[in-house]
């Protein structure tokens, strides 16, 4: 598939470097943000308030997921805007392997044929999911379900009925219910959350599949934690209703998750699923080094799970957030959380004038300022906010370099430096970074970091540090970390983590990291993200205030609507033989460098919204550097008037009037026949009034020009048709037409005279 390309390019770096850019129309920003003035999480406890809120004008955003149930509210509601995306992850029923007769795999894909997955998503969730088969989601690059030869979608009872035919489940006792296939009864227990409507209908479409194939299953409500425990544990159970969500794209942990050896670690490997095969390709996903070859082992591990079924991946549902639109633009659409991430808050601005304050309601209270002992997604959605790392997970579900300038990754082959089976990563970080009280931010706090997460016994930043050998700095903007193992997935595991300043952190030991208890704004937090905490309210709220030392790497773009644009990369010295341009998830160009070295991407116009333009530049061994620009297309401004207007000659109170609207609006202009009557600063939606009192009879073009602050435009004319008065002296009093009347009068008789003398 297309995105396969997307993370290699991404995660199979040998090296990354910024690229030299230039924008032939449109200058580009990436030092000024944020723009807004203030960050606010508001907390709102209840899905009610919080719709309400936002419905208000209390908030512009809602950071958690919307209930389906409150969707048609919000889409009656003015100014306010849905974004779905696809969940990554998704429900799935876990069967127990380790119990007779659920251990044949005839069983199991007999289940997973008659189950109607098309129904679950129709009848259960109303339309807002789709079936899936395998444990990596659909939207996810690394996964196998566009490729599988058969699925499991529609309800296929007669496949799954043979299947049992042929394994021996037979009906033995002549009673309408199949035997295990040696003779023994059996039943099946599907528990289901007693929490949860959408569990209770899947765990009823379950028995339902199992007695059509003959099989004796009840689907029964259970208390959560009950059974969460005993899967935990490994103890007793038959089938159970789950869910599962992804933070990210990595796969890796297909080799720990179904690992024949972990089926009876506690915590892993719920179905207790044992398989050689499986287990063969783990060291080939875990230990490779080539992307190809880590593809390909997790590719034959889901086909191998999919046919297997010792889970039954039921749905992958749509997942709604909401936000108003009426005041705020910018807002960076995230495939994996919608627009609820740290873009947005670096994007977003106001419509009209600047600064402002965006109001983000969270589901609960903040818990800690320690990011290291909190795992609330309220509180990590603030905190995000706070903090660099060397990639960040940009929208599109990539990686991307953040404070990270180059990366080199190395092993015995490369540098007979490094031990035989150790991979070392070079990195060099950007040097303008700095942290919150004005120190510079150094690659010694880079692998300060990492060292006082590994040291940190029970640092959940640490846990997948344990191959680590070594991170050291070698001077202020050059660093290395050394891995016991090559593996390609050595890079994702220091690549996100937060980095703590040296200087604060020193004198708090990696063994006291869970004692760190900050209080802000009285403590000052030393950090180096987008915002700084400006005022805390406990159970009310958290603000933020833009970090005045803060530096954006990414760069963005704002273009008009249908007006074109471009933007030249030059290639620098050794990564110069071919490039691909991504466009959102669409492979839009690929070709190899000319002798220039120069590659421009040239635009006739997009639709209004938010894209993500990503090239990669390929070497002669085909290493390569990325860059993205984030482009924000901003609609043309919108004029409603009438088209025409009529009035009388010497009539008063006669006005055009416009409603003016859009974002970024900047100034206006008013012509009458092509000469300029007047012009002004527009900011907001506004009506605009002129008087036409003064025009003389006959017809005239009006004409309104409206601009946007990226050049955007709209023109709306108006035919003013100024009639004669039918009545030649409809304002004269009674004296007045006396008088003229009587001149009339002298005159017509003069005439008369005049005539008779001829």
């Amino acid at each position: 598939m297309l995105r396969k390309l997307a993370i290699l390019a991404v995660l199979t770096i040998t090296l990354i470097l910024p690229l030299s850019v230039s924008s032939a129309t449109i200058k580009e920003d990436s030092t000024e943000r944020p723009y807004i003035d203030r960050l606010q999480y508001k907390v709102i406890t209840s899905d009610d308030l919080a719709i309400n809120a936002l419905i208000n004008d209390e908030i512009d955003m809602i950071s958690e997921p919307i209930d389906p149930g409150f969707q048609a509210q919000l889409e009656s509601a003015e100014n306010i805007k849905i974004e779905s995306v696809l969940r990554n992850g998704y429900g799935y029923v876990t069967i127990n392997c380790a119990k007779y007769p659920f251990n044949i795999t005839a069983f199991r894909r007999a289940v997973a044929f008659a189950v109607d997955k098309e129904a679950i998503s129709e009848n259960v969730w109303d339309g807002l999911s789709q079936p899936q088969d395998s444990v990596v989601p659909a939207l996810n690059p690394w996964s196998v379900e566009e490729q599988l030869p058969y699925h499991y979608y529609k309800a296929n009872v007669e496949q799954g009925n043979q299947l049992l035919d042929d394994a021996g489940f037979a009906d033995v006792d002549s009673d309408g219910i199949r035997e295990a296939p040696d003779g023994s009864e059996f039943n099946v227990v599907i528990e289901c959350a007693s929490s949860s409507n959408i569990a209770i209908e899947v765990g009823q479409i379950f028995e339902t599949a199992l007695t059509n194939l003959n099989v004796n299953a009840t689907s029964v409500s259970s208390d959560f934690y009950d059974y969460i425990n005993r899967l935990y544990y490994h103890g007793d159970y038959d089938m159970v209703f789950l869910g599962s969500s992804f933070s990210s794209f990595d796969v890796d942990w297909l080799a720990y998750e179904f690992w024949s050896e972990y089926a009876d670690e506690s915590y892993w490997n719920f179905p207790n699923f044992r398989n050689a095969t499986y287990d063969s390709w783990r060291d080939q996903l875990l230990y490779s080094t080539n992307y190809d070859d880590v593809y390909e082992a997790a590719i034959e591990m889901q086909k191998i799970l999919v046919y297997e079924s010792p889970v039954i991946i039921c749905y992958e549902n749509l997942i709604n957030y909401a936000h108003r639109d009426d005041r705020f633009t910018g807002f960076i659409r995230d495939v994996l959380n919608g627009p609820v991430n740290f873009m947005t808050n670096l994007n977003v601005r106001m419509k009209s004038g600047s600064g402002g304050t965006f109001r983000i309601s969270i589901g609960q209270s903040i818990d800690t300022f320690n990011f290291m002992t909190t795992s609330s997604k309220s509180t990590l959605n603030i905190l995000e906010n706070l903090y660099c790392s060397l990639f960040r997970q940009v929208p599109n579900g990539d990686l991307e370099p953040w404070i990270a300038k180059s990366v080199y990754i190395e092993t015995h082959d490369d540098n007979s430096e490094v031990p035989e089976g150790h991979m070392r990563i070079n990195i060099e970080i950007f040097d303008n970074y700095s942290w919150s009280d004005g120190n510079p931010l150094t690659a010694y706090d880079v692998a300060f970091s990492m060292n006082y997460y590994k040291e940190g016994a029970g640092n959940p930043y640490g846990v997948d540090l344990a191959r680590m050998t070594i991170a050291q700095a070698l001077t202020k903007t050059k660093l290395y970390f050394e891995f016991e193992q090559e593996s390609y997935w050595n890079l994702n595991i220091i690549a996100l983590k937060p980095i703590i300043p040296r200087h604060v952190f020193i004198d708090i030991g990696a063994d006291k990291w869970s004692t760190w208890d900050p209080n802000p704004p009285s403590d000052n937090m030393v950090v180096s993200g987008g915002f700084i905490i400006s005022d805390y309210r406990p159970d009310e709220y958290v603000e933020l205030v833009p970090n005045p030392t803060y530096f954006i790497g990414p760069s963005e773009m704002m273009v008009a609507e249908d007006k074109g644009f471009s933007i030249t990369w030059n290639a620098l010295s050794g990564f110069d033989m071919s490039y691909i341009i991504w466009l959102n998830d669409s492979l839009i160009e690929a070709a190899g460098i000319d002798a220039t070295g120069t590659i421009t991407f040239t635009s006739e116009g997009l639709n209004p919204g938010v894209y993500n333009l990503t090239i990669q530049m390929f070497g002669l061994n085909g290493q390569f550097i990325s860059r993205t620009t984030w482009i924000q297309v901003i609609a043309d401004p919108f004029i409603e008037a009438p088209s025409t207007f009529v009035f009388v000659y010497g009539t008063t109170g006669n006005y055009i009037s416009w409603h003016v609207w859009g974002d970024l609006l900047l100034n206006y202009t008013i012509w009458i026949d092509g000469e300029i009557l007047e012009s002004g600063a527009i900011f907001e939606a506004s009506n605009i009034t002129i008087g036409v009192d003064n025009l003389t009879a006959g017809t005239h073009n009006v004409t309104l020009q409206v601009l946007n602050q990226v050049g955007g435009s709209a023109v709306n004319e108006v035919i003013v048709d100024v009639t004669r008065p039918a009545f030649p002296f409809p304002t004269l009093g009674i004296s007045e037409i006396i008088t003229i009347g009587s001149l009339i009068v002298i005159v017509v008789f003069g005439s008369l005279i005049i005539k008779s003398r001829r």
